[in-house]
């Protein structure tokens, strides 16, 4: 955890790992989630960072019909996935650049 925090407080730098993907049953239901062996690191470190994306290929993409690869950053009850910044869609094209770009714009403004 020493060098996940290390890497968590650099500044001026974006961080990224890229991760093995655990097949899990947890509570009899798979989930998709980023390989950590031991038993702290799959708890500690994923909650450490603003993203947990998964590659995959899906025809979620709006506006691009048919099967592609994609960013998903939204999870649901069979991936581990997070956007906390709100600005990225459930599925991005895989593109690094603009996901960055992307997630640093002005958070969305909520009319009431």
């Amino acid at each position: 955890m020493e060098h996940f925090r290390t890497l968590f407080y650099t500044r001026y730098k974006h961080v990224y790992m890229i991760c093995k993907e655990e097949i899990a049953d947890v509570d009899y239901q798979t989930l998709r989630r980023p390989y950590f062996p031991g038993k702290v690191l799959p708890v500690d470190v994923p909650h450490l960072y603003d993203f947990i994306i998964r590659l995959a290929k899906t025809q979620s993409i709006p506006g691009m019909p048919g099967e592609h690869l994609a960013f998903q950053c939204v999870g649901n009850m069979n991936v581990l996935a997070r956007n906390r910044t709100g600005n990225l869609s459930e599925f991005e094209p895989p593109h690094f650049g603009n996901l960055v770009k992307k997630a640093m714009e002005a958070p969305p403004l909520i009319n009431y």
